[in-house]
């Protein structure tokens, strides 16, 4: 069995080419990944202040217009603040606990008719109330 040494050559050098890129990719991965980490972990240590405003939410101001709902979310903010509660900086029902595959969906229904229907649909479907048609 005999090897051409330029062909071998050839061949490792390939290999060799192949893993440079490979550790090169893996390090510029890295930098993303730190950086997607570090965002977890914010989002971690705000996750309870979070919480109890997209609870608030569902819980209490599905009957209230969107004007007096904003109303609440800001009161609830301030008293977070005061309070020592870390939360996510003007955090809000629907940034925390929307699915934007489903408010798409609703979009493309034409369900969205004003800036704030996203937010009463939330109420409905994650408060588990159902709307009755006559």
């Amino acid at each position: 069995f005999f090897f051409n040494d330029t062909a071998t050559t050839e061949i490792y050098t390939e290999q060799i080419v192949g893993s440079v890129r490979c550790v090169q990719e893996t390090g510029e991965e890295q930098s993303r990944w730190k950086v997607d980490i570090e965002g977890l972990i914010k989002k971690g240590e705000s996750i309870a202040g979070d919480s109890v405003i997209a609870a608030g939410m569902i819980a209490y101001s599905g009957p209230f217009t969107s004007q007096f709902r904003q109303e609440l979310e800001t009161t609830w903010l301030e008293n977070l603040k005061h309070s020592g509660i870390v939360y996510t900086p003007n955090t809000n029902m629907r940034q925390f606990l929307g699915d934007s595959v489903k408010i798409q969906a609703w979009n493309l229904a034409c369900l969205l008719y004003t800036s704030d229907a996203a937010d009463d649909l939330l109420c409905v479907d994650l408060g588990g109330r159902r709307i009755i048609k006559k």
